[in-house]
């Protein structure tokens, strides 16, 4: 690995390593998997971009077995989601996803920021 990204991946270890120390969650067995969702994150990032980019077509053409031309989607998509995937799964494993958040008591409902935006835009639709 370049030194450029490894330096990347330690300030996502040490940004990630604060988070969980700031909300009382960090212990010392989590450096693996920290380590895995800083280089999840990283490769994640990476696809994003290329996936983002305007140059890069929804759809892409390739030849059967039988020589003619069919369209599908580009498979650039298909990495970027199996890698959000793996990102949600290693956010999950360390216990930083809203969805295990929602269950923790410490936590009141109301100082969910989406959950705040998401109050606000259905009053909206009340008027």
């Amino acid at each position: 690995m370049s030194k450029r990204k490894s330096d990347k991946v330690e300030n996502l270890k040490v940004t990630i390593r604060r988070i969980l120390q700031e909300n009382g969650k960090y212990s010392n067995e989590m450096s693996y998997q920290i380590e895995l969702l800083a280089s999840d994150l990283l490769v994640f990032r990476r696809i994003r971009e290329k996936a983002l980019d305007e140059n890069t077509k929804l759809i892409v053409l390739e030849k059967s077995r039988e020589g003619f031309d069919r369209e599908k989607e580009n498979p650039i998509f298909i990495l970027m989601a199996r890698y959000a995937d793996r990102v949600r799964k290693d956010l999950r494993a360390l216990m930083m996803n809203q969805e295990i958040q929602q269950g923790d008591e410490n936590k009141a409902k109301d100082d969910d920021a989406l959950t705040k935006l998401m109050e606000q835009l259905s009053d909206k639709d009340d008027e």
